[in-house]
């Protein structure tokens, strides 16, 4: 019994893996099928805030259904604010400019 438990996944997923492959081109080349990403856009583009507060940057990567939809945030002074994962903190007076960044 033990036997059948674990063959009959094993089977199912090399099943999976063939017909999920893209049909060939009559080469040996692989075939692309990654979305690849155009773009990306910030539901802000200016904002002023007090020294200690923060608020939330949401990054949209264009296509909606691109493969990797990863990004990098930077900030151009950390000495003026702060940005993790979208979060700016705002540290003391000054412009700051906060980058968001497509990851390969």
């Amino acid at each position: 019994m033990k036997t059948v438990k674990y063959l009959i996944p094993t089977l199912l997923s090399l099943g999976m893996l063939f017909s999920c492959n893209p049909a060939s081109s009559g080469n040996n080349d692989p075939v692309d099928t990654d979305v690849h990403a155009t773009g990306v856009s910030l539901n802000e583009t200016s904002k002023t805030v007090t020294v200690g507060d923060s608020f939330t940057l949401r990054a949209t990567v264009s296509p909606s259904d691109a493969t990797n939809s990863n990004v990098t945030w930077s900030s151009s002074d950390n000495d003026y604010a702060t940005v993790a994962n979208g979060v700016v903190s705002a540290l003391k007076d000054g412009t700051v400019t906060i980058t968001v960044t497509l990851r390969n």
